[in-house]
């Protein structure tokens, strides 16, 4: 699924008070980093996890962070880090 800022929102509403075209910018990057080739059609559920890791480690996710929460490892790079690992080619080395 293709995620602009609407879908990105249904997605992740904890982020309605951040400004679409800072989603949409971010958005873009995401997609940018995320090969279709190798995550299919988790392509557009890994940019949104990846687009959100990096909304709520910017300035504008500050409001959404506790002041004890680490900024290198949100729940949403976790997500994009499960849905890596899944679509990432198993390879042996023997």
């Amino acid at each position: 699924m293709a995620y602009d800022a609407t879908a990105f929102l249904a997605r992740y509403p904890e982020f309605a008070t951040t400004d679409p075209d800072v989603i949409g910018a971010v958005m873009g990057e995401a997609t940018r980093a995320v090969s279709a080739e190798i995550y299919g059609d988790r392509a557009g559920d890994a940019a949104a996890a990846l687009a959100a890791h990096k909304l709520w480690v910017s300035p504008a996710g500050s409001s959404l962070r506790g002041e004890s929460d680490e900024l290198d490892m949100s729940d949403y790079l976790k997500a994009y880090q499960q849905i890596r690992r899944e679509c990432s080619p198993k390879f042996m080395v023997l």
